[in-house]
């Protein structure tokens, strides 16, 4: 079930930032946007970071006994520090995957 609910969670974050990496690139791409993006990823991966070094959650606290039940959450948040990394924005029109423009 805390995997469930994790993976849930992670899925949202990483969706937050690919929906921002959309509306967010284009010819009009400015500093300041960039840096929002940043920021609003640094928030998302910097817990994800936690998690693998501390055992430490953001809400829990430091929890060594759900990493060590539940190994695979270690992982889903390196994917999730991986899918946030390549969330940024850039100065070419970006279209969802199922587009057909």
């Amino acid at each position: 079930m805390i995997v469930l609910i994790f993976s849930a969670l992670a899925a949202c974050g990483v969706f937050l930032a690919y929906f921002l990496k959309i509306q967010l690139s284009g010819r009009n791409l400015t500093p300041a946007k960039l840096y929002f993006r940043l920021i609003l990823n640094g928030f998302f991966a910097v817990p994800y970071i936690n998690i693998i070094e501390h055992n430490d959650f953001l809400y829990l606290g430091s929890r060594p006994d759900i990493i060590s039940e539940h190994p695979v959450i270690g992982w889903i948040a390196f994917a999730c520090i991986l899918l946030h990394l390549f969330s940024f924005p850039v100065k070419r029109n970006v279209k969802w995957w199922f587009s057909r423009q």
